[in-house]
């Protein structure tokens, strides 16, 4: 056993896959669909199912890590929003097109049009519905380069880009667009944490913190599910809404702080290949398990006619390892490639300075 003086962000980037690997389970585990019975045992796992929304804000808070590490290896601009196009878009096409050509196209017979709608992500800014991650990501890529100068380079940085969000937030909310913003509160309230993530990434990159952080960390991520508990026992109209989704955001960050002290302290190997294993395609498993969990869903009540939980049960087990299955198979197609294309380019590369060498030769 290792004694642990110190973490830094270097340890969160070590266990960084392992850690999508972790909020991969959190999100599968959020969409499962076996209902509660009266059973406080049943009870438990519903507001731990309910919890596992956290998921995200891991996701987000690793991408603003992870974002700053990348960006600074190569800080085009262009460049890096080619990378981010190119990590996002294969997978979100190769599997939100033939989920949405069936439903709107084939079953619903909407046609091309609510398809196309469906693909570009209208549906989330009208209902709040569809892949909102992917709306969400897309609008803090876009954001990233001014996110980071802005705090790399403006003193309290940081500070300023949160005093803008909370206003801007209370003018969506109160003033501009209120029913908009309800519906879409699911993406505002997870903003701050990707920030968060780009301001540890840059100012924590050459600092350490005394592991007596940890307790702190632990008091924080207690006090945070007991609210979350009690925004729970309010019902979903109140924890489905902006508060509730924005207290994710301390949760899944001491989470990170209690797992990387965790994994460097006890290893976990057998854990941590599991959870690293998963990790590698976090997007792919986040994009197909609320799709194959709600058809196999639908499918053993169809069959059944009732709402059988032993059904159910064997739905949602056949709906995550179908998910993990797809997922493996289609990140090794995409990985497959993106390899081949850099391949070809390293080869026409090497070519054209074969070339240029026998022109300076003659």
């Amino acid at each position: 056993m290792k004694i642990l003086k110190t973490v830094d962000v270097n340890l969160v980037i070590k266990y960084r896959k392992e850690l999508f690997g972790i909020a991969s389970c959190m999100i599968v585990f959020h969409h499962l669909t076996i209902k509660g019975n009266g059973n406080p045992l049943i009870d438990i796992y519903m507001f731990l199912r309910l919890v596992g929304a956290m998921g995200v804000d891991l996701f987000l808070f690793l991408s603003g890590i992870g974002l700053v590490y990348s960006y600074e290896k190569n800080n085009s601009i262009k460049e890096f929003y080619k990378r981010r196009c190119k990590r996002i878009l294969p997978a979100y096409l190769c599997i939100a097109f033939p989920f949405s050509l069936w439903r709107d196209c084939i079953v619903g017979k909407n046609g091309i049009p609510v398809l196309v709608k469906h693909l570009l992500l209208v549906q989330f800014w009208k209902e709040g519905a569809g892949d909102w991650y992917i709306a969400a990501i897309f609008i803090l890529y876009v954001l990233f380069p001014l996110i980071y100068y802005s705090i790399r380079n403006i003193p309290g940085g940081g500070y300023i880009l949160i005093l803008i969000y909370i206003a801007l937030m209370m003018a969506l909310r109160f003033k501009m667009i209120p029913d908009t913003f309800q519906l879409t509160s699911t993406l505002w309230a997870r903003i701050p944490v990707f920030i968060t993530g780009v301001i540890a990434a840059i100012k924590m990159k050459e600092r350490v913190i005394s592991i007596s952080i940890l307790p702190v960390c632990i008091f924080v991520n207690i006090l945070s599910l007991i609210l979350q508990g009690y925004f729970a026992l309010q019902g979903s109209e109140l924890y489905y809404s902006f508060l509730p989704r924005l207290c994710y955001g301390p949760l899944a960050i001491t989470f990170v702080m209690m797992t990387v002290c965790c994994f460097e302290t006890y290893k976990f190997k057998v854990l941590q290949k599991i959870f690293g294993f998963l990790g590698e395609m976090t997007l792919e498993i986040y994009l197909l398990n609320s799709r194959l969990i709600g058809f196999f869903d639908e499918l053993a009540t169809k069959i059944t006619g009732n709402n059988d939980n032993c059904k159910i049960v064997l739905a949602n087990v056949l709906g995550v390892t179908t998910t993990i299955i797809l997922a493996l198979y289609i990140h090794k197609i995409i990985t497959k490639m993106r390899n081949q294309k850099l391949c070809n380019r390293i080869r026409i590369g090497k070519q054209k300075a074969e070339i240029v060498k026998k022109i300076n030769l003659g």
